[in-house]
């Protein structure tokens, strides 16, 4: 019981700060390029874990881990895949598409989650994951077609294929997550690390340097939101229910964050959220579910 509490109290949180993952960096892409932002982001996950691990005295730990040259690898790459890659392609789906359609789509990640889990921790697949894998992509198909599927009257597709290779990239960054067991807090500033330095580098070959706006306390506070608290903490919250708690009852709490980011859409960006978005979206979260139940004997 004790754990079970640890759980819903961790996925609670990330029910507060993940919701907000679309409508809060759309304000800042006005304004910051991709790289830009993501660099920003990264820098300030990074800085909000450094506290965290001083204050939990887990320096040794972290100095540990650098003698395992594996080890490091495999963070390093967790953090290309997992923050760069994904994050890169999410804000790039954003600029492409209506927020509520990139977010939408991004959804599919715990369907790919248990696709990746499928290759890389060799899980057998049930019936109930296949329909829930199934149903999910119709609820996509729903949220592009906005209810015609025989007329898809999409933008750009490019962005649908951005959104969709976001999904994947957290999908088959929770399976790593799961398969190594990097949920501790010292494993997130290799992490983080990672994507600050890839980010870093990225912005001396696009932009020639860190080129960038004037920034204000209001883009401040928006990167230590998003990098601190959405994807560093986020990341930390979850992965420590995922710890203490049932995977199948979190999935089902954490099935609220959507409609909560709807409605941050529509307050902080006035976009209107169309009818068939909340019922796709629906279907998907259904689908998501079924994923994530297997059939047992």
């Amino acid at each position: 019981m004790k754990n079970r509490r640890k759980a819903l109290f961790f996925v609670a949180l990330t029910q507060i700060v993940w919701p907000t993952s679309a409508a809060v960096p759309i304000l800042l892409l006005d304004k910051f390029s991709n790289t830009q932002l993501l660099f920003f982001n990264s820098l300030a996950g990074l800085l909000i874990i450094i506290p965290i691990i001083l204050q939990q005295k887990k320096t040794k730990e972290v100095k540990s881990i650098l003698k395992e040259r594996e080890d490091v690898f495999k963070l390093m790459l967790m953090g290309f895949i997992g923050v760069t890659l994904y994050i890169s392609s999410l804000y790039q789906a954003y600029q492409m598409l209506s927020a509520q359609l990139a977010y939408s789509i991004n959804l599919l990640w715990p369907v790919m989650t248990v696709f990746f889990s499928i290759l890389i921790l060799v899980e057998n697949i049930g019936r109930k994951q296949l329909l829930g894998i199934f149903i999910a992509f119709i609820g996509v198909l729903l949220i592009i077609s906005q209810g015609d599927i025989s007329n898809f009257r999409i933008t750009s597709w490019l962005g649908v294929l951005f959104s969709f290779l976001a999904a994947s990239s957290y999908g088959l960054y929770s399976a790593l997550g799961k398969k190594w067991n990097y949920v501790r807090v010292e494993s997130l500033i290799y992490i983080y690390i990672s994507s600050t330095l890839i980010t870093r580098l990225a912005l001396l070959f696009i932009h020639g340097g860190l080129d960038i706006p004037t920034v204000t306390i209001f883009d401040v506070l928006g990167f230590i939101w998003i990098g601190g608290f959405i994807l560093a903490l986020g990341d930390l919250f979850w992965f420590l229910a995922l710890k203490y708690g049932n995977t199948a009852e979190l999935s089902s709490i954490a099935m609220i964050g959507p409609f909560i980011a709807f409605f941050w859409i529509y307050l902080l960006l006035g976009e209107p959220i169309a009818i068939f978005s909340i019922v796709g979206m629906s279907v998907v979260l259904t689908g998501n579910y079924f994923s994530r139940h297997r059939e047992t004997n």
